[in-house]
């Protein structure tokens, strides 16, 4: 029978859906929520009212409620286990709730398991330590069989008395003992003989020293006893078989004006207890949901001198493209293709590497010896790479990792700051590879803060504008331009479109970026239709940021208004990482019956299944620069050729980008490319430009 079974529990939390998640987990777990509390003041009247065993408390409450402050007042009037549930994990307010002696904190989110295992934990200690409370009057109790003050006269009551006393003594399942001033056992009952594996009889005149009772503790007792109070305390002992258990001793002072100093001393095996702290440990410092070691541990390990002492190396890990499969499928597939990836992590790792998990889909592995580390590294980049299967889905997953070597008089942010600088170059270099960590890279993320912070007055001063890009046909006809956005600021030149979109994304400035480039492009459609060649669409790049957005179709419908353009001039391209989520593809198709057409960028990247291309109303189908290089490859070539096929089956236009050779060319032509885009056959320019070489008035020249 579980713990928690049939206990009354008072849940106390902020939000609704929080409350109802663990009422309807508890009372599967088949106890009995007497109540859900929102604020304070209600979980402490609830409380009263109800009488809880068991208490599930938040620490951020409605009304400006502390949770913390409610459970120093529940403790002054009630004696019950409280576990905190909390998204907070900060030092200051885990050492305010330590000051309340919870049974257990839980940081969210949190699954059945950890609450099952906390709630019968904290229920467990309880239980424990009710049984250990009886036992501080023991010593109270022989004090008064014991302080030799009965006169001779009443030698009949005292050895009654004394009799009275043995049977209770050999009752209790506590171990007792009165012990002298040498230390030496004078008496002892059955419970301590059994603690000890000796009969009281053997123990009679033995050190209790010897089982691990120190003479600072009798030294302590004579101290606290000047103040009429019991010495108590959490030790290790040792039985006659010399193993060690977890106790809980107390002692206190019989006949203290007598020179036959003596000392009544009472034994608690708190084994279980013991089990039940090192539980509550092992949910502190270890995550929940891969079973690996959590940040808490991370912290702890880092800071221990003694580890820290041999760590050499910090391995950061983020993986590539979870966060499309979490989008698309799910939290649950998500959670098991983390659970699956720390799996496939601890494999590979040698006994002396700590594994952690950071955050999310993030990893960090502490290293004791680095001169392999390369090698692990690159056997982890092998494993995770291989296919998963989650409940019946096949998914692929790479990952960026950064290390970073310890340096002398480092601190654990510093180490975990430079192998995290290391990890973000190597996503900036194509991912799925490790990079260690460099001072040149520490430049690099500078001169990355900086354009964060011009970035803002550039889009402001109006320091962007467009180039635009031909897509030709088979005949070199153009009949297609790429709107492409370009920076040149005063302070900042010429900065490379990688650098500032991915930066933009991050910030949250991509939409007014957007903006500006939408309104470049309705201009330039406007120029296009003025210059007789309407029949010419714009392409119009549009990041995963903006498609999260549900204001953009109300944005671009706005626009192509306020410009009397019509949708159907306008090409969308979006990456193929984009339509991982189901929302972002309805979004999709809405654009698609305003008429707008839809173009799927950067094709064949794993991250959308072939069976997904008529899920969605994309019209277009973009190959960049990734299959050309690999032309010579006859494998390759059968491939592409067959995905070719497929998708002017799919009634899909195909476009080959990146052409930047006449090889590029010929390949991307014997594939069965429709439109053909890339340096060999024009560079990005400005409108103008190329509206004056391709008007009826100028004749294009191949």
């Amino acid at each position: 029978m579980s713990l928690i079974e049939n206990k009354r529990v008072l849940v106390v939390e902020d939000t609704t859906i929080a409350a109802t998640y663990l009422a309807r987990e508890l009372t599967t777990l088949g106890a009995q929520v007497v109540g859900l509390a929102r604020s304070e003041e209600q979980a402490i009247a609830m409380t009263d009212e109800f009488s809880p065993e068991l208490i599930l408390m938040d620490i951020h409450l409605a009304d400006g409620g502390n949770g913390i402050e409610a459970v120093r007042q529940i403790n002054q009037k009630h004696t019950l286990p409280i576990v905190y549930t909390t998204s907070f994990s900060d030092d200051t307010t885990l050492e305010q709730a330590l000051e309340t002696s919870p049974y257990g904190y839980i940081v969210k989110p949190f699954d059945t398991k950890t609450i099952k295992v906390s709630c019968e934990t904290a229920l467990k200690r309880f239980e424990i330590e009710q049984k250990l409370s009886h036992v501080n009057d023991v010593g109270v109790m022989l004090n008064n069989q014991f302080d030799g003050s009965d006169r001779k006269g009443d030698r009949g009551r005292v050895e009654k008395r004394h009799h009275l006393s043995s049977i209770i003594l050999d009752q209790l399942s506590e171990g007792v003992a009165i012990v002298d001033k040498h230390f030496r056992i004078n008496d002892a009952n059955r419970s301590l003989g059994k603690l000890f594996c000796q009969e009281p009889a053997q123990l009679l005149g033995k050190l209790i020293t010897d089982f691990g009772v120190l003479p600072s503790h009798f030294e302590a007792c004579l101290k606290m006893s000047e103040q009429n109070k019991v010495y108590r305390h959490k030790i290790a002992l040792r039985n006659q078989d010399n193993d060690l258990f977890p106790a809980f001793i107390t002692m206190s002072c019989l006949q203290r004006d007598s020179e036959e100093q003596q000392f009544v001393l009472t034994v608690s095996d708190i084994t279980d207890l013991a089990r039940a702290e090192k539980k509550l440990e092992a949910l502190a410092f270890r995550d929940p949901l891969t079973n690996v070691g959590n940040r808490n541990y991370m912290k702890l390990l880092l800071e221990e001198a003694h580890f820290a002492d041999f760590i050499q190396s910090l391995v950061f890990i983020d993986l590539d493209g979870f966060k499309q499969i979490n989008d698309r499928y799910g939290h649950e597939i998500g959670d098991a293709l983390l659970i699956a990836c720390a799996k496939r992590l601890k494999s590979e790792l040698r006994e002396t590497d700590s594994l952690i998990r950071h955050g999310g889909d993030e990893f960090v592995i502490l290293i004791q010896e680095s001169s392999d580390v390369h090698q692990l590294t690159e056997r982890i980049l092998e494993s995770l790479s291989k296919p998963y299967i989650c409940q019946g889905i096949t998914l692929t997953v790479t990952a960026s990792i950064g290390i970073a070597d310890l340096n002398d008089n480092d601190t654990p942010e510093e180490l975990l700051k430079r192998a995290d600088i290391a990890m973000y170059e190597a996503k900036k270099q194509g991912k799925n590879q490790t990079v260690k960590y460099s001072e040149s890279q520490e430049t690099a993320i500078e001169y990355r803060l900086l354009i964060e912070q011009r970035l803002f007055r550039a889009i402001k001063n109006h320091e962007f504008f467009a180039l635009f890009q031909p897509l030709v046909d088979a005949k070199g006809e153009i009949v297609a331009l790429e709107a492409l956005c370009r920076w040149h600021g005063k302070d900042v030149k010429d900065v490379a479109p990688k650098t500032f979109i991915s930066v933009a994304e991050e910030t949250g400035l991509i939409t007014p970026l957007g903006l500006k480039m939408l309104r470049e492009v309705c201009i330039a459609c406007s120029l296009l239709e003025a210059n007789n060649l309407a029949h010419i669409k714009i392409h119009i790049n549009v990041s995963p940021s903006q498609l999260s957005s549900p204001s953009l179709i109300e944005q671009f419908v706005t626009f192509f208004e306020d410009y009397n353009i019509e949708p159907s001039c306008i090409v969308i391209e979006i990456s193929e990482r984009s339509i991982v989520s189901s929302t972002t593809i309805r979004l999709i198709n809405t654009l698609r019956q305003y008429g707008f057409a839809v173009a799927l960028d950067d094709f064949g990247h794993g991250l959308v299944a072939l069976s997904e291309l008529t899920d969605n109303e994309a019209t277009m189908i973009k190959f960049d620069n990734s299959w050309l290089v690999k032309s010579e490859n006859p494998q390759m070539q059968v491939l592409v050729e067959s995905l070719v096929t497929m998708n002017k089956k799919l009634g899909k236009q195909v476009v080959f980008e990146g052409i930047e050779t006449f090889e590029h060319d010929v390949f991307a032509r014997k594939m069965g490319a429709d439109l053909l885009q890339g340096y060999f056959h024009d560079r990005p320019r400005a409108l103008t430009e190329i509206i004056k070489r391709i008007s009826p008035d100028h004749k294009q020249h191949a």
